[in-house]
């Protein structure tokens, strides 16, 4: 649970600004609940301006546009609950996008990982088998492919039958 909190403190924040106005809220304090959602607002929205001008000057620009002015257009109209949501919902956002990021990177190394860096060249002369770097497989060449090996480069199979485990391509769980 710390570790989600430190790695989105932004949803963190947001959170207890919800708590703490809500709180203020209910016990009377309507006004100071609104400033201080009015005030967080004001300074997600400087946040995310100051990030926006460096994607502009970067040559990109994101949907986060529409936040920002969204942020804006409710605390212009004082609907400050509203722009606590926008919040919640542009600070959930960046937390799943980092998520999935972060996810997706993991996968990718796990894959990459797997990948074999070797290759097993028979001879067509002698059968020997030699050991050489998959980058220095030469087209037309003949590979021995050992139980649990991972196939290290796309060909045609010359015996008659083959198991091949195509999980970490397909997802598919079973032997092909």
């Amino acid at each position: 649970m710390w570790s989600a909190i430190r790695g989105n403190p932004l949803v963190s924040i947001t959170v207890l600004v919800a708590v703490v106005a809500g709180a203020l809220s209910l016990s009377g304090n309507t006004p100071v609940g609104h400033a201080l959602i009015t005030v967080f607002g004001l300074v997600v929205a400087g946040i995310e301006l100051v990030g926006m001008i460096k994607q502009l000057r970067a040559g990109t620009w994101g949907v986060d546009i529409l936040a920002l002015i969204a942020i804006l257009a409710t605390l212009a109209v004082g609907e400050v609950w509203a722009t606590l949501m926008i919040v919640v919902m542009l600070s959930g956002g960046q937390a799943l996008d980092r998520f999935a990021e972060g996810r997706a990177t993991r996968e990718l190394s796990a894959l990459l990982e797997r990948a074999p860096h070797i290759a097993h060249v028979v001879d067509s002369e002698t059968g020997d088998i030699r050991d050489v770097p998959v980058a220095d497989v030469a087209l037309g060449e003949t590979l021995l492919i050992r139980n649990a090996e991972v196939v290290p480069v796309d060909g045609t199979l010359a015996s008659e039958r083959g198991t091949f485990d195509e999980s970490s391509i397909t997802g598919e769980s079973l032997p092909v």
